[in-house]
């Protein structure tokens, strides 16, 4: 196993900056690409689905209406339960 190396593990803190784009269509894409090449700039190409970001939200908010509602039933619960038979013999 290789030793860590101490200013690889400070310099993933560090902040970079990255500018993100999108094109629509190809040819726009291919000409980006080569003005990068032209001023010797490093650059990384990837794709992302947007479809995947909705699916996450709708998870994330169907989570929270499920636990929204599971603790609504809780608390019914113990208003039915608990409190209201002990309200009702006074």
């Amino acid at each position: 196993m290789g030793r860590l190396n101490k200013e690889k593990i400070i310099g993933s803190f560090e902040k970079n900056k990255f500018i993100e784009t999108s094109f629509d269509n190809e040819e726009d894409f291919n000409e980006a690409i080569e003005n990068l090449k032209e001023a010797d700039i490093d650059y990384i190409v990837t794709e992302k689905r947007i479809f995947i970001k909705w699916i996450m939200k709708g998870y994330f908010i169907y989570a929270i209406c499920a636990d929204i509602c599971i603790l609504g039933g809780l608390i019914y619960l113990i208003y039915r339960v608990l409190l209201l038979p002990f309200l009702s013999n006074k």
